[in-house]
């Protein structure tokens, strides 16, 4: 799995962390899946993202650990009433820059674009033909 727990604990402190699923780890597992299927569907028309989310430790790419960290984090407040300005500015920030990968105005470095599935059409190609002739009238 790309994210881990332990990851979490770099933004957030533990005491938070545990406070916030009342010491249960189902509730971050959970949250880490999530955060990482979200970066997944944005970012899979544009790049090959599964090999890059099935890295662990430091072979990681930094932007795409702090994107997807700030997600899971978002996760985890969400069942707040009040959740801190400093996370909803964090949370609108991750959102903005995966918006802007998925839409190319940014590039993710070291990320392979997607592989072209041959069979598929891209819409470029162009058909040439006309419509039969229609029989002269005498």
């Amino acid at each position: 799995m790309f994210l881990q727990k332990a990851d979490l604990m770099t933004q957030v402190m533990p005491e938070i962390v545990d406070m916030i699923t009342r010491y249960d780890d189902t509730i971050i597992l959970t949250h880490l899946v999530t955060a990482e299927s979200e970066i997944e569907s944005h970012l899979v028309g544009r790049y090959d993202i599964r090999p890059e989310l099935e890295k662990t430790g430091a072979n990681r790419n930094a932007l795409l650990l702090q994107i997807a960290k700030t997600i899971a984090i978002c996760y985890l407040y969400q069942p707040l009433e009040t959740i801190p300005d400093k996370i909803t500015k964090s949370c609108e920030r991750a959102a903005k820059l995966l918006e802007m990968l998925a839409d190319g105005r940014i590039k993710l470095p070291g990320v392979a674009a997607p592989i072209p599935d041959d069979t598929a059409t891209t819409g470029s190609e162009i058909g040439w033909g006309s419509t039969p002739r229609r029989p002269t009238l005498v």
